[in-house]
């Protein structure tokens, strides 16, 4: 976590207090089908998708718990080409 955390204090110091976190993350690029990617094409999804959101997220919480409070927002959405994915 600590790229996380030191990215976040920056944008914190330069900015002010956070009050409202949106977390519109989205990354797949996994275009040669299940059976053709590597572990650290995995590992890259999983990270911006997953744990992206954890670590932001929990420090957002904690910036806003001690400034009153905030919002966190979080937008997803489906694949509608998933089962392109798995057959290619």
């Amino acid at each position: 976590m600590p790229h996380w955390s030191q990215r976040f204090s920056r944008v914190a110091s330069e900015l002010g207090s956070i009050s409202i976190l949106v977390n519109n993350a989205g990354k797949v690029s996994l275009s040669a089908g299940i059976l053709h990617e590597k572990p650290e094409d995995w590992d890259n999804v999983i990270e911006t998708q997953l744990n992206a959101v954890f670590l932001l997220s929990k420090l957002a919480a904690q910036s806003m718990m001690n400034h009153q409070g905030g919002k966190i927002i979080n937008i997803g959405a489906s694949i509608p080409l998933l089962p392109m994915f798995l057959t290619r």
